[in-house]
């Protein structure tokens, strides 16, 4: 894990160089669909399934954060999002045959590459994003589950997609995997490790942006004129010149003549 933000550090040390000066600000929220993956090994050898343990399914809840984003150019732009991130997963009793719940809440910090791949014309082209996501653990709920120590950290990895909708307004769709274990639980021979497993749909909405100075949202930067366009611009000067010069004659020639 370490290698990996290490990595990350690096890729936004060498993007920082080439940089544009201009920076989102927005909000955001959306629906979650949340369960766990889960890694059993008895004595050394892993179990493909042991139901209950590994029998999970979803449960749905809501996020909501804010946002920062960085554009570099037109293909490539770096997102950080601070958000209320749910999780959970329900589980079938054997014992009473009904469905239990267990939710946590904890806030989440992704950092995400977004890539113009495809679309790269179009005003409003398909992103993808790729990147890393820590979580703090801050409070669970719900029925009693079973698990060993829950971490207050863990890692996982984003994958998605996403697409503006129009200057304000974007949404996007995530597939988030754990990369580390939120819990493992140790009982003789049996091992049993959850890892936070999420589908996520979310809606943003950029409040504002901070850009180069001198330069309004929307405006165009000066570009230095070239050798043909001052010669057209001379010879326009030029033209307009003459045309005042015998619009002024025609004027004296029309006096005379009263």
């Amino acid at each position: 894990m370490r290698k990996l933000l290490f990595l990350w550090v690096i890729l936004l040390s060498s993007l920082s160089i080439t940089a544009q000066n201009e920076l989102k600000f927005g909000l955001q929220t959306g629906a979650t669909a949340s369960t766990f993956t889960t890694k059993v090994s008895i004595g050394n050898n892993f179990a493909a399934a042991i139901p209950p343990i590994n029998d999970l399914g979803h449960i749905t809840s809501f996020h909501a954060g804010f946002w920062f984003e960085k554009r570099f150019n037109r293909a490539l732009a770096l997102r950080w999002e601070v958000q209320r991130t749910p999780g959970g997963a329900t589980a079938i009793d054997p014992a009473t045959d009904r469905t239990r719940r267990y939710k946590f809440f904890s806030i989440g910090s992704p950092l995400i590459l977004k890539l113009t791949t495809f679309q790269s014309q179009a005003r409003y082209p398909i992103q993808l994003e790729a990147g890393i996501k820590a979580n703090y653990f801050l409070f669970d709920y719900g029925e009693e589950v079973t698990f060993g120590n829950v971490e207050k950290l863990e890692y996982s990895t984003i994958l998605g997609l996403s697409k503006n909708i129009d200057d304000n307004w974007s949404v996007s769709v995530r597939y988030i995997q754990g990369l580390t274990p939120f819990s493992r639980y140790d009982a003789g021979g049996l091992t049993v490790e959850w890892s936070n497993q999420l589908y996520v749909l979310s809606f943003s909405r950029s409040l504002f942006t901070i850009q180069k100075k001198g330069v309004k949202e929307g405006a165009k930067e000066e570009v230095e004129p070239t050798a043909k366009q001052k010669m057209i611009a001379k010879n326009r000067a030029a033209a307009k010149k003459k045309r005042k010069k015998a619009a002024k004659k025609r004027k004296k020639q029309r006096k005379k003549k009263k």
